[in-house]
């Protein structure tokens, strides 16, 4: 025999079946997010190595300098060089630190908006 379900236990059962909707529908956003198959190299980034090999270069020739022609001379370009490692570095961390972070909060005001509309949307219907 078939049950008849009452309104109030339907519209409950509909409310849960939503909010567990809404709760896999931003997971699935979250994953979708996240997965980004065909990312390229940022120009800074590609810039940062570009710097670094070069810079490591210059390390290396005055080094090799400083053997063969036993003139320390050459010292003044390996201490700036690695000033100028250093420095290069701090910079691009410091870039990438705050890009990410403006990423991530981007992506929890995305979410947070659609979650209040969200509940909005539920409150209304509820009415």
């Amino acid at each position: 025999m078939i049950g008849y379900v009452t309104k109030q236990r339907y519209e409950e059962e509909l409310r849960r079946i939503k909010v567990r909707n809404a709760s896999i529908i931003r997971k699935q956003r979250l994953k979708e997010a996240k997965y980004n198959p065909g990312k390229k190299l940022e120009t800074s980034k590609l810039l940062a190595i570009y710097l670094f090999v070069l810079l490591n270069l210059i390390v290396l020739y005055s080094m090799v300098s400083m053997w063969t022609f036993a003139d320390l001379s050459y010292l003044g370009v390996l201490i700036s060089d690695l000033g100028a490692q250093i420095l290069v570095y701090a910079i691009y961390c410091l870039k990438a630190y705050h890009g990410k972070k403006q990423e991530e909060l981007m992506k929890y005001h995305r979410e947070n908006a659609e979650y209040n509309a969200e509940s909005e949307s539920e409150d209304t219907s509820e009415e």
